[in-house]
């Protein structure tokens, strides 16, 4: 069983989400879920990164702020790998996670977050 995350906007009937723009990012994706640039990905390789940096678990429900709360602590993260190459594996146990991928787990936690959409987890 694995993990899948996406992000969703609580859109009142009529309403429309609010729109993100184009990320480029390139995370994992899934059977069902995409790269990150569709507000989608394969969270099962992400969770204990995550919950490392962030100390927050993606398995559960995360609301807009405590996403922007997570972008912070990644961007925070990536700062003190300063020099680095983006393809440094900054976690290795279970998969290895670039210092790439977390400049992009950035981006979607923010703009996601921002525009007020919650992280929903799917097993």
């Amino acid at each position: 069983m694995g993990l899948d995350n996406y992000f969703r906007y609580p859109a009142a009937p009529g309403e429309t989400a609010p729109v993100i723009g184009k990320l480029d990012v390139a995370l994992c994706g899934g059977l069902f879920s995409g790269n990150g640039e569709d507000g989608s990905f394969r969270g099962k390789v992400y969770c204990d990164v995550l919950k490392e940096i962030c100390g927050i678990s993606i398995y559960d429900e995360v609301p807009p702020s405590k996403c922007v709360e997570m972008a912070d602590a990644l961007k925070e993260h990536v700062a003190g790998q300063a020099g680095a190459v983006d393809d440094k594996i900054i976690h290795d146990d279970p998969y290895e996670i670039t210092l790439r991928e977390a400049k992009d787990l950035e981006k979607v936690f923010r703009a996601f977050g921002e525009k007020g959409y919650f992280l929903h987890a799917w097993y």
